[in-house]
């Protein structure tokens, strides 16, 4: 008998356990909706597509794919975020940009895609530009719309 209520005790802990894996799988929501994913080609000096639209609270892959011959970046203005995360990309020297404004950054080298998570969670129309030195001034931004 005291076998059945051990293993009694082992199959609600499994169930237990279960739960709570897939409830923080899904940031606290139980049934969660995989993430989009939104590709952006990156090449010497544009983005296309040139907007993008997305959701309040859907949670968006990002995947820049730089097609140029250059180190490109994504880097988005202002845009209120939560949960960013990079799933793939390099690091390089950001020394010339205002960084308090940035929300949501990924850069990826020539021939490479870069990656990041994020939500979105404030309606409006905000900017995407390529931090690289002159980019931006040769062409290089864009607009992402949060309806």
């Amino acid at each position: 008998m005291k076998r059945f209520a051990w293993l009694g005790s082992l199959v609600v802990l499994a169930v237990i356990l279960n739960g709570c894996s897939r409830a923080a799988n899904s940031g606290g929501k139980t049934g969660g909706a995989a993430p989009r994913t939104v590709q952006v080609t990156a090449n010497e000096f544009a983005f296309s597509p040139g907007q993008i639209s997305l959701k309040t609270g859907e949670t968006v892959v990002l995947e820049v794919q730089n097609q140029g011959t250059v180190l490109h970046d994504l880097t988005v203005i202002k845009m209120p975020v939560g949960d960013e995360k990079e799933l793939a990309g390099v690091h390089h020297d950001m020394s010339g940009t205002d960084m308090k404004d940035v929300t949501v950054h990924v850069a990826a080298e020539a021939g490479q895609t870069g990656k990041v998570q994020f939500r979105p969670t404030q309606a409006g129309t905000y900017t995407f530009l390529c931090t690289q030195p002159a980019h931006k001034d040769s062409g290089m931004t864009g607009t992402i719309v949060v309806e």
